[in-house]
């Protein structure tokens, strides 16, 4: 309820967890999509990492490409 709003009224969160009855859940609500975006950001990097190592075992097998270069 601390973020300045662009508009006025009530805060955005407030009003439709307010319309769908789920106020008293904000917490647990907030820490799920914490959660969430922690597991998010895990998976990319891990995405990247298997893609860096698969990326170089196939180039290390195709020893003409390394010629070319």
């Amino acid at each position: 309820m601390e973020l300045p709003l662009l508009v006025g009224g009530d805060h955005d969160w407030n009003a439709i967890l307010t319309r769908w009855a789920l106020l008293q859940y904000d917490t647990r609500i907030a820490s799920a999509l914490d959660v969430m975006g922690w597991l998010g950001i895990a998976a990319a990097c891990t995405w990247v990492a298997w893609r860096a190592w698969h990326d170089r075992h196939r180039i290390a097998a195709q020893p003409d490409y390394l010629a070319a270069v």
